[in-house]
């Protein structure tokens, strides 16, 4: 017959805390402890006692570890011990509830803004061990589907709204339909393709972001709704940024065209940055024979002249005969030469007469095309969360709750980087999944 015998030690005692494993770095580097005070401090601390400590760890492990729902989470924290002990948990049988989890959830949300607090902790700290950050970012939305389907008479989602991409964006969205609520009479058409427009369409919410283009580590964050334009976060988030980086100057930002607008061109310029906006004609008409619809002026034979530079507030552009890069008096000879001066003609462009369309790095440009480039570490970013950090498994609904899951994803994501950072391993600052020291 099998004896049990009791163990001479405490269980926990059998363990050594791993200071490499991912988990604990995320926890140490966090600095929530006003948030913990203020959580342990509200009057719902569940039945059963937990600690906020315990619980808001076993929230970090959920996004770290990547596990989607609360069952799951229990299920790992009931056949773990390291993980129970990490998190505070004595024993398997003494593994919070879901209603525990889903109270605890509720009281987060009254505490948004010492959650923001953790973020913007994170970023500053970052800041110190690398050098240059914040300078150059990079702006981008992405689609969040909503745990929730579409319905005519009302969705389980009440915030959540129908959004859509062009058809660019749409390529890479194609069949995406990973968080969609795992029920009888699911909607279809959550992630669809329309075919005859080229547009991507999603249910849900959109994350917009400012990531530094160096480091690909984020700086801001905004939630909305999926309907809502990208050419109105641009100032709140360059807003946001100032806040948590006051003395780092802005030299570049970076944003594809759904942020282009005269507003967004002025608050980028006003802070003595680079705007790098693609111009976004819509159903602008070509302007008449003066200059192209990006704001090239046209020599008399109507080539477009050659971008010469900048002096302060005016672009200057120079008649590609006498540049050498093109000869329009060989290729028109019975057009009159542009100008009787050696040097050619020359013309200048104020940039403060349409801000929009006179930039300080002219859209035509090489250089333009060249710094444009960095743009796609924001993809980057944004395929991290996705695939490491489980932002297309989003399981609550509204958008309060919805925004607390995404902090977490974003926080656990800044966390590794300035334990990296912290660890002189600027290097590994991107890595989610392998971070051990």
């Amino acid at each position: 017959m099998h004896i049990v015998q009791p163990p001479l030690f405490d269980f926990n005692d059998f363990f050594a805390l791993d200071e490499s494993d991912r988990l604990v770095l995320v926890l140490k580097t966090i600095n929530a402890e006003p948030l913990i005070r203020a959580l342990q401090g509200d009057d719902d601390v569940g039945p059963s006692g937990f600690h906020a400590r315990v619980l808001w760890s076993a929230m970090i492990a959920g996004v770290v570890y990547r596990i989607p729902s609360i069952a799951e989470l229990r299920r790992n924290l009931a056949s773990n011990p390291y993980l129970r002990f990490v998190c505070g948990m004595s024993s398997a049988a003494h593994v919070p509830s879901e209603s525990t989890f889903s109270r605890f959830l509720t009281r987060l949300l009254k505490h948004e803004d010492l959650l923001d607090q953790c973020f913007d902790d994170l970023v500053k700290r970052f800041a110190v061990f690398a050098p240059g950050f914040g300078e150059e970012v990079i702006a981008d939305s992405t689609d969040i589907h909503a745990y929730a389907r579409s319905r005519k008479r009302g969705s389980a989602d009440p915030d959540a709204t129908w959004g859509a991409k062009s058809s660019k964006e749409a390529s890479s969205k194609r069949g995406t339909k990973r968080n969609a609520p795992r029920q009888r009479g699911q909607d279809a058409q959550d992630g669809k393709k329309d075919k005859t427009k080229e547009r991507y369409w999603w249910f849900g919410y959109k994350l917009h972001l400012l990531v530094d283009a160096k480091y690909e580590v984020p700086i801001a964050a905004l939630l909305s709704t999926a309907k809502e334009a990208d050419t109105t976060k641009l100032k709140p988030l360059l807003e946001q940024r100032e806040r948590v980086l006051p003395e780092t100057a802005l030299k570049l930002c970076v944003a594809d065209a759904g942020y282009d607008s005269k507003a967004n061109i002025l608050a980028i310029t006003a802070r003595g940055a680079i705007p790098l906006i693609p111009f976004n004609r819509g159903n602008e008409k070509e302007p008449p024979g003066i200059t192209t619809t990006l704001g090239t002026p046209l020599c008399p034979i109507g080539v477009p002249m050659l971008f010469w530079g900048r002096d302060g507030h005016y672009l200057k552009y120079r008649c590609p005969e006498k540049s050498g890069r093109l000869c329009c008096l060989k290729e028109h000879k019975a057009v009159s030469r542009c100008s009787t001066s050696d040097y050619g003609l020359v013309v200048k462009l104020d940039m403060r007469d349409d801000p929009r369309r006179y930039v300080p790095v002219p859209r035509e440009t090489k250089k333009f095309e060249r710094l444009y480039k960095v743009r796609t570490g924001v993809e980057r970013v944004n395929s991290r969360l996705k695939e490491n950090l489980l932002l297309d498994e989003v399981r609550v609904r509204g958008m309060k709750k919805v925004k607390t899951r995404v902090g977490l994803n974003l926080i656990v994501m800044l966390a590794i980087a300035v334990a990296m950072a912290e660890r002189n391993r600027l290097g590994d600052c991107r890595r989610i999944i392998t971070c051990a020291a």
